[in-house]
């Protein structure tokens, strides 16, 4: 039985919005460059729109897996650590609402876009062949077996990594119960050293779902990490400017130190810090945002986050190649920064008429790509309405 003192309370609401703020920066990764992009582009790129796209992007958007990460581990923990679970029904559960929809979303994309490379050249011309290499990287772009796919699909690699760390979940939580610290470091190692295997794509998944699950495991205490907010994102915003500048060429003693030891310092260390701090940014402001009436609202899109997540790099294609078709080319200069600003805001809403026409018209189809998030009845939305498992009921 759940929680509903305050404090659960509180804290299951600023998950909610945890999650929110993490798709929109999830989105921003994701939105299409265009051509247009050079129109901005300075000699230092740092006091243009480049510099505000690149700090959004390597700053808080690719924070964003790291929370996301560490909320399904904790999650998770609080589900299995009871004796009332099921093990086989928990695992029926996870594939219905992660690999499933995975499949569904990978293989519309590239449909939509086989579709039109009868007409342009699109990203599945340099992916998709018949050598064994081109053949295999085809595969992934649907299934992300041996590598995350390519194009408008890699983000749904993020679900595969996350059902992997489903599947492994009681043997980490064992683990994680009897020498949490030796395991969170052996983790943290793999993740800092960047090795990657067909088993785990992204290592930082599954570092961030055992963060969880000591944090769930173990009762920690995290309220005093609000305190230090300003520090965080202090932390954050340093760790930001340094990755711009690093990919600006200016900081090539750094990159020699660490390529010397056949490591690249983006990846091992400026990428790491930027994420740790980052995600403790985003958690700790979500105490001061949910306080304010407004983003207690915002509670209310939660239904529509997870079709928003598997479906905006679909929907970003569409809009921009249609704008870009529509609108003169001067105009789409002008405008690209400020479509680039709302572009998550966007997608959210399409989101919400996309959802209500299919729970009228195709409701089972909208089950089905939710993975159980959104129920057969329609304008009714099920009890596993996010992106991580709330419960193993």
């Amino acid at each position: 039985m759940q929680s509903t003192s305050p404090a659960s309370q509180t804290r299951s609401q600023r998950i909610v919005l945890a999650r929110l703020l993490c798709i929109f920066g999830m989105i921003y990764v994701h939105v299409p460059l265009l051509d247009v992009r050079v129109h901005y582009a300075v000699s230092n790129g740092f006091f243009d729109f480049e510099f505000l796209r690149a700090f959004i992007i390597e700053g808080y958007g690719r924070t964003s897996a790291c929370l996301l990460s560490v909320v399904s581990g904790y999650l998770v923990a609080k589900t299995l650590k009871g004796n009332s679970f099921s093990i086989k029904r928990f695992y029926q559960r996870r594939f219905k609402s992660i690999i499933v929809p995975m499949l569904l979303w990978g293989l519309l994309t590239t449909l939509v876009f086989s579709i039109v490379s009868l007409l342009q050249t699109t990203f599945l011309h340099e992916v998709c062949g018949f050598d064994r290499q081109r053949l295999i990287s085809c595969i992934n772009v649907v299934f992300h077996l041996t590598e995350m796919g390519q194009g408008p699909t890699m983000h749904l690699a993020f679900l595969r990594d996350l059902f992997v760390c489903m599947l492994l979940a009681p043997v980490l939580i064992i683990l994680l119960r009897r020498a949490p610290a030796l395991l969170l470091v052996v983790l943290t190692v793999v993740y800092l050293l960047d090795i990657e295997s067909f088993i785990i794509l992204r290592p930082l998944v599954l570092l961030g779902f055992s963060a969880g699950i000591v944090i769930g495991l173990h009762h920690l205490r995290i309220d005093w990490v609000d305190k230090l907010w300003l520090l965080w994102a202090g932390m954050a915003t340093l760790m930001t400017l340094l990755i711009i500048a690093f990919d600006h060429g200016q900081l090539p003693d750094l990159q020699k130190a660490f390529s010397d030891q056949s490591l690249d310092a983006k990846e091992s260390l400026l990428y790491p810090l930027s994420r740790f701090f980052g995600a403790l940014t985003i958690w700790t402001v979500t105490a001061k945002l949910v306080t304010i009436r407004y983003f207690r609202i915002s509670a209310t899109l939660e239904p529509y986050l997870f079709f928003a997540f598997c479906a905006h790099p679909l929907m970003l294609s569409i809009m921009q190649t249609a704008a870009t078709g529509l609108l003169a080319p001067a105009l789409v200069t002008v405008a690209y920064p400020f479509w680039f600003v709302i572009a998550p805001a966007v997608v959210i809403l399409v989101t919400q008429a996309c959802t209500i026409m299919c729970s009228v018209f195709v409701p089972a189809v909208l089950e089905k790509i939710t993975g159980g998030r959104w129920a057969a009845t329609p304008g009714r939305p099920s009890e596993e309405n996010d992106l991580v498992p709330s419960s193993a009921r």
